[in-house]
């Protein structure tokens, strides 16, 4: 039978270990959300244009568009912000923004506003996620927003 220092020490050591292995985790969870952020919001923008021009085909005209945001700091607001709109303006914009310091994609259009969160699966794989923790795809949260957007009253 173990004496009580035996015990105390094992299990100290024991909590030691794991929080050292979940400081590796989250080191290396930011890492890769660091490297594939900007890479996944730019996907989803060339998605969306992808989708936008390929409706607008269809339709004979140019009826939505995928603007850039067109300020001084331009090179770094690019990767991080653009909108999807009507030409006609008729209806407010749809407002995509990444924000790399907190892994999040915030949306925001007169449907109302939507948050993703980047996270690092059990694969090591980096995906967005919704505030109620459900895994979405870039293809998944980019019928999501277009869907609502669209059917918005203005």
């Amino acid at each position: 039978m173990e004496d009580w220092a035996s015990r105390t020490a094992a299990r100290d050591l024991e909590a030691q270990d794991r929080e050292h292995l979940h400081l590796l985790k989250e080191e290396r969870d930011s890492q890769v959300k660091d490297k594939h952020g900007i890479d996944m919001f730019q996907r989803l923008n060339q998605w969306m244009r992808d989708q936008i021009d390929s409706c607008n085909r269809k339709l004979g005209e140019k009826k939505y568009s995928v603007s850039l945001v067109n300020e001084p700091d331009f090179k770094r607001k690019l990767e991080r912000e653009f909108s999807v709109i009507r030409t006609d303006g008729s209806k407010q914009p749809l407002k995509l923004t990444y924000d790399p310091t907190v892994h999040r994609l915030r949306c925001e259009s007169s449907a109302g506003h939507q948050e993703y969160t980047l996270v690092v699966g059990k694969d090591g794989q980096p995906r967005f996620e919704s505030l109620y923790h459900q895994v979405k795809t870039i293809e998944e949260i980019g019928t999501e927003l277009l869907d609502s957007w669209v059917a918005a009253p203005f």
